[in-house]
């Protein structure tokens, strides 16, 4: 009986667990949801700190690059001393988890005849300054994944129209079940009994201050005005959370403002669970050099799993998750006392709060379960392998 040999495909990046984040958390996916589909993955990522012990966990191979402590763009050279060992490998093709990892992904595609295909996300293409080298290297891949219209609007801008693919990063629906938690429970643990709890889930960073924090802290006034109970929940940390408690304490609403700075992943559902909303207002900010916004916001459909209403900004990609009017809410991002409308709309209107939930739920079980998102991308894969039979 003829041995069966299995698809190896390789996969470049720059971001990978154990480090926290959404790109990682979408590359761990994949790996992992298409070795378990029977195709030999090997990652090649940075060396990071805790990384051997995640790696030995693992039912696929993770090969470090050990030079991480220079910035991204420079590690980039050292991927080249790895290019002898991967000439030696045989793969049947090649993914590019992020545009830096590109340029290593085409010279194995030539030297390999293989196909590669090149994910897509939002920042880390939307610096103006390399949309013409970014530009060519997309138009060299075989394929290029995108999450949202956003993100796929911007790519035909800087001339890539043929080869784009937009394919929902997948969430374990097992994870975030709404039936596991006792709300109560944890509302008592937490000390917010009888609260109307607000959330945001995001990195707190100086550069990424386009996610819309500040603009809920500015309105909580307001709302304890009309809401007594009212409580808003940040859930995250970075540079800028400091500077965020100081605004709060600016806005005399620091006794309503709970910062849990960063949580495992595991922990986010619980905290979804005594939710009564979940908001992230991202704004869309264009500069000379850069576009700043949401390529989706995977959290969003995270909080639609747990049942929890949701209101976005009407920006970026967020649009793909949160539906105006079918799967949730969308604000000015720029204008706080739309924002401030929107929850006000939400609070005051259970039946329609109820409406968006079972659309949203329903939705995100057709589009964004796990093993949809695997089994779009095995298609591409499976199609690209054939076309270089």
């Amino acid at each position: 009986m003829d041995k069966i040999v299995k698809k190896r495909i390789l996969l470049l990046t720059t971001d990978f667990p154990p480090e926290i984040g959404g790109i990682q958390k979408i590359l761990y996916t994949l790996s992992y949801g298409l070795n378990c589909k029977g195709y030999e993955i090997e990652v090649i990522a940075p060396y990071i700190k805790n990384c051997s012990e995640f790696d030995k966990k693992q039912n696929f191979k993770i090969l470090r690059v050990p030079f991480f402590k220079l910035k991204k763009r420079f590690t980039i050279l050292f991927w080249c001393l790895l290019l002898p060992y991967i000439i030696l490998q045989r793969y049947n093709l090649v993914i590019s988890g992020h545009i830096l990892t590109t340029p290593i992904g085409l010279i194995v595609k030539y030297l390999k005849n293989i196909p590669l295909i090149t994910y897509t996300y939002a920042l880390e293409i939307m610096d103006l300054r390399y949309k013409k080298i970014f530009g060519f290297l997309l138009r060299k891949s075989d394929r290029v994944i995108v999450l949202s219209d956003f993100t796929k609007s911007y790519i035909r801008e800087i001339g890539v129209k043929n080869n784009t693919i937009k394919i929902y990063p997948g969430i374990d629906l097992n994870l975030f079940d709404k039936s596991k938690y006792k709300k109560d429970e944890i509302k008592r643990e937490l000390g917010l009994n009888g609260k109307i709890i607000l959330t945001t889930i995001c990195r707190l960073a100086r550069k990424e201050r386009y996610k819309g924090v500040d603009t809920i802290i500015s309105i909580l006034p307001e709302l304890r005005n009309k809401y007594q109970s009212i409580f808003y929940l940040v859930i995250g940390g970075g540079d800028d959370l400091e500077n965020l408690k100081e605004l709060a304490k600016n806005y005399n609403v620091s006794d309503i403002v709970l910062f849990t700075g960063n949580i495992d992943f595991d922990e986010i559902p619980k905290y979804l669970a005594i939710s009564d909303i979940f908001i992230m207002v991202s704004k869309e900010i264009r500069t000379k050099n850069q576009i700043k916004a949401e390529g989706l916001g995977v959290v969003f459909a995270e909080a639609q799993a747990m049942e929890i209403p949701t209101i976005g900004g009407r920006s970026g990609g967020i649009p793909d998750i949160v539906v105006e009017n079918e799967t949730g809410l969308l604000a000015d991002p720029f204008k706080p006392d739309d924002v401030r409308k929107k929850i006000e709309h939400l609070l005051d209107n259970p039946n329609l709060s109820n409406k968006l939930v079972m659309n949203a739920k329903k939705r995100v079980f057709q589009e964004f379960a796990n093993e949809i998102f695997i089994k779009r991308f095995e298609n591409v894969i499976e199609t690209l392998i054939k076309e270089e039979i």
